[in-house]
């Protein structure tokens, strides 16, 4: 657009978008610095041009500072202290650490296989033969410096998700041009295509009917089922509990929390109703006592497709009613009708 744009205004109006972008996520400054690379190493277009663009970066970002010194009554400038807190005294590593080749196996689970192995052949095919290509400029950088930093999350990828299927098209310009002229012609393509279309579609139902967050419909069934006193035991992490905060939203008052070091600990004595909530359902059955399943992330169905044993690897939540007066019995009693999950969200 850029480069065929006469009109010079268009540089300053894009800068100050890229600066409003800034803004929204820091973390976009890295795209931005990776296209300016590109434009000053690769594009070496006009100097004013490039002037232009700058000034609209950076009469955004002035903006921003003055909207923060009004809303939080004094001179402060928002992006050093995320960059100060989060990597300089490196508080991010607080709330976990993954290894560096994290972002390619969540781009090739979380986005459907066989669509995440493609995006990432994607950008290597792109990467290796259209090596001065400004979006591949502009995408490395961003994708490099996350893969240093020690806390990583899915949605750090969230900024360059719309170029995805950019990268898709240039990768397949590429292989046509390379190797297989009549590479969208071929029946095997054609049947790529309509997979790709039910895939995203069956995923795209399932997803606009499900909460965004997958504890939802565990804070549901509780909720619902037990208005009395509750107490719900847990070993380790609470499902109520996020970035080291109790949420307290989606609990009602008589629902008390304890943490325990095994279920053993648990204090049948106390009035209401015993929750027991795990990651590790096959440990509950140790404990010797009777207990019925309430509510389970995942139905039983799927989890009988335990290919590789993924469902070992899965972060799953099981919430168990516990039964003191059955105590000896390690048999499971017949699971509740409840058994709400992602893949059931009604």
């Amino acid at each position: 657009f850029l480069q065929k744009s006469e009109n010079r205004s268009h540089y300053f109006l894009i800068g100050f978008l890229f600066g409003l972008a800034f803004l929204f996520r820091y973390q976009v400054g890295l795209l931005i610095a990776g296209f300016m690379l590109w434009l000053f190493c690769i594009q070496k277009g006009n100097f004013f041009l490039s002037i232009l663009l700058s000034t609209g970066i950076i009469l955004s970002i002035t903006l921003g500072l003055l909207i923060d010194c009004w809303y939080y009554g004094d001179w402060t400038l928002t992006a050093w202290n995320y960059f100060e807190q989060g990597i300089i005294l490196d508080k991010l590593s607080g709330f976990g650490v993954r290894p560096w080749w994290y972002y390619f196996k969540a781009v090739f689970i979380k986005a459907i296989p066989p669509i995440g192995i493609v995006c990432i052949l994607s950008l290597i095919i792109v990467s290796i033969y259209k090596g001065k290509d400004a979006l591949i400029w502009t995408i490395i950088p961003f994708v490099l410096v996350q893969s240093i930093i020690g806390h990583k999350e899915t949605r750090y990828l969230f900024p360059i998700i719309g170029f995805a299927p950019i990268l898709i098209i240039k990768s397949i310009e590429i292989v046509q041009d390379r190797w297989c002229s009549n590479l969208l012609n071929t029946a095997l393509s054609g049947t790529a295509i309509k997979v790709f279309w039910v895939v995203n579609i069956i995923i795209l139902g399932i997803i606009a009917f499900r909460p965004a967050d997958p504890n939802i419909s565990l804070y549901k069934t509780i909720f619902d089922s037990y208005k009395g006193p509750t107490t719900l035991y847990y070993t380790g992490s609470s499902p109520y509990q996020r970035a080291q905060l109790d949420i307290l939203f989606y609990r009602r008052s008589n629902l008390e929390m304890r943490e325990v070091r095994s279920i053993a600990e648990i204090d049948f004595n106390r009035d209401g109703v015993c929750l027991f909530v795990t990651r590790k359902p096959d440990s509950i059955s140790e404990a010797g006592y009777k207990f019925r399943l309430i509510y389970s992330t995942l139905p039983e169905w799927v989890k009988r497709l335990n290919f590789n044993n993924w469902v070992e690897r899965t972060k799953l939540w099981s919430v168990y009613e516990m039964n003191v007066a059955e105590r000896g019995c390690h048999s499971y009693t017949e699971p509740a009708l409840i058994q709400r999950g992602p893949m059931d969200p009604k």
